[in-house]
């Protein structure tokens, strides 16, 4: 389409320099006027297309947030509640010896919850970051589809002026629609071009963001492991080791 465009442009600027009959000058009009309908309105269906296309995409992007999260919390709980009861594992075999069990154990499921809330608040974060480049890109092309919209409904009153003015020749008219037409033209042509990158960046950005986001789910469910591990650990030492003073 990019060519097809760029030579009718260039036919348009040379036409006004052409010595032509009034039919054959009636004909270019007639071509100038029906050449840029059709291009606005192709950026028009174009436009609509990657809308509709982004919207599905990012309804896909945002059920997966909504799977990550829910399966990372369940994760994380479930994960926790193991490391509570290894610590209440803990406190029966300190009973059993007579051990003074002292603070050690409110303070380490203190921890867990602690270590259970900053998980779910981090990995909300880290989902957040990870889609937050496809918003930008998503506005932008809601954003060119009303200016798609605006471009056809301009068309037909700024091609009318043309013929509206009643004190121009019929050369004059066709420099008018030639200007019209060259305008109208590179706009179309922009437009199509902007929608067409705006979507495959769209795309390319929605593959990345898939991965970020499962990785914050892995990645945080991992870390909080590591912390319940070391909760469990250190109470353990604390009961039968008396608490830490440093």
């Amino acid at each position: 389409m990019a060519s097809k465009l760029i030579c009718f442009v260039a036919v348009l600027c040379a036409l006004q320099h052409v010595q032509a009959s009034a039919v054959q000058k009636r004909s270019i009009i007639d071509d100038i006027k029906s050449e840029v309908e059709k291009v606005a309105q192709e950026a028009q269906q174009k436009a609509a297309d990657a809308v509709s296309e982004v919207s599905s995409l990012w309804d896909q992007i945002k059920s997966k947030v909504s799977e990550v999260i829910s399966s990372a919390s369940a994760n994380l709980n479930a994960k926790a509640q193991e490391a509570k009861d290894k610590i209440q594992e803990v406190v029966s075999a300190a009973k059993q010896i007579g051990a003074n069990i002292g603070t050690c154990v409110s303070e380490g499921l203190e921890e867990v919850n602690s270590v259970n809330s900053l998980a779910y608040e981090d990995l909300q974060t880290c989902v957040k970051s990870a889609e937050a480049p496809l918003e930008p890109l998503k506005a932008d092309i809601a954003n060119l589809a009303d200016q798609s919209e605006q471009l056809v409904k301009d068309i037909p009153a700024d091609l009318s002026s043309c013929k509206r003015a009643s004190v121009l020749q019929l050369p004059e008219q066709l420099s008018c629609y030639v200007e019209v037409g060259n305008t109208y033209l590179s706009k179309g042509l922009l437009m199509v071009s902007s929608i067409a990158y705006d979507l495959s960046e769209f795309k390319t950005q929605l593959e990345e963001a898939s991965q970020k986001i499962v990785k914050c789910g892995t990645d945080e469910v991992g870390e909080a492991l590591k912390k319940y591990k070391d909760i469990s650990e250190s109470v353990q030492t604390c009961v039968f080791n008396g608490p830490s003073t440093e």
